[in-house]
């Protein structure tokens, strides 16, 4: 069984909030935080690199990405290749923003 799954199993049965139980806090402590900044730190490059590659679009087509991914969802600018390619790296970016500051409000 995964740690994960025992946690699960642990969360289910035990009748006090997580987030007060002092035991929890003794065992992951430490443990957790490095986790969290490892995790943190993969996805504050990764959203370097959407970020930096998003820019090339921007500049190549003369629009930010929002604005861009705004008219392709509404079916505006057809159907060329670089555009499902660059309103997918903008979902990507996107999702890995949301997750790299959800991580950090762990910290």
């Amino acid at each position: 069984m995964t740690i994960s799954e025992k946690l699960k199993i642990l969360a289910e049965i035990d009748d006090t909030r997580a987030e007060t139980n002092p035991w929890l806090d003794a065992l992951l402590g430490e443990n957790l935080n490095s986790a969290l900044q490892y995790l943190h730190k993969q996805y504050v490059e990764r959203v370097q690199r959407y970020r930096n590659d998003l820019q090339q679009f921007e500049q190549r087509f003369g629009m930010t990405s929002a604005g861009f991914y705004q008219q392709f969802q509404q079916g505006q600018l057809g159907d060329a290749m670089d555009f499902f390619e660059w309103a997918g790296l903008y979902e990507l970016w996107q999702i890995s923003n949301q997750k790299m500051l959800r991580i950090r409000q762990a910290l």
